[in-house]
């Protein structure tokens, strides 16, 4: 919070400034909100996870990435999210989500995705288990160009998602939530890296990015 470097961004500004892309944003939203109304009042299940879905999509259109890798899913707002804007983009848009399922719900796994919508699931590969488990052979696989981390919050957990994508991708765009969880974001590994630190609400979220997309990335704050 005494950063002077981070960007605030206010929904109220995103809204007016991208008024299509947050239309197109609340029709795929409200539709998952409904059914998780719904399931809610049925399961009695929290929604948990990401904070900002306008924003998460809002960027998605202005990078445009063809395949996404995306760690925590839990009942599938973000996941929800990005597939509604990757397939906007492009019919052939690809999302692979990797999630362990939560240890304090009963069934947990049964929940995972849940709010997905049903036209979204052809683009969409679900991997249940540790990001440990999967993320090196799927970085290596697929080669992408964006990311969303949103899973281990620990220093070392995201520390280790950095790594593998630095070692594996030339062209990357990196979201990581929950920046106020440690000090991740002023480890010296991090210091020879483009990187914007957005508060959005009262969340912290780090952009990491190389070269290829830093002029994109100043349409969401200037």
């Amino acid at each position: 919070s005494n950063d002077s470097s981070v960007k605030e961004i206010e929904k109220s500004v995103l809204k007016n400034k991208f008024v299509k892309e947050y239309d197109e944003f609340k029709k795929s939203n409200d539709k998952a909100m409904e059914k998780f109304s719904n399931i809610s009042r049925q399961d009695k299940i929290r929604l948990h996870g990401v904070q900002y879905p306008e924003l998460l999509y809002i960027i998605m259109r202005i990078i445009n990435p063809s395949r996404v890798l995306e760690t925590g899913v839990w009942l599938g707002l973000s996941t929800n999210s990005i597939l509604a804007s990757g397939i906007k983009n492009n019919k052939k848009f690809t999302l692979d989500s990797i999630d362990l399922p939560r240890s304090d719900v009963k069934n947990a796994e049964s929940y995972i995705g849940i709010l997905v919508d049903d036209e979204f699931k052809l683009n969409w590969k679900l991997y249940i288990g540790k990001d440990r488990t999967f993320v090196r052979q799927l970085i290596k696989k697929h080669k992408y160009s964006f990311f969303y981390f949103d899973s281990d919050k620990s220093l070392g957990g995201k520390l280790f998602l950095l790594n593998e994508v630095l070692k594996n991708t030339n062209d990357f765009f990196i979201i990581f939530d929950d920046l106020e969880d440690n000090l991740f974001w002023y480890r010296n590994e991090l210091k020879h890296l483009n990187k914007i630190a957005i508060k959005y609400g009262n969340k912290y979220i780090g952009l990491i990015y190389s070269n290829k997309y830093e002029s994109r990335i100043r349409e969401i704050y200037e």
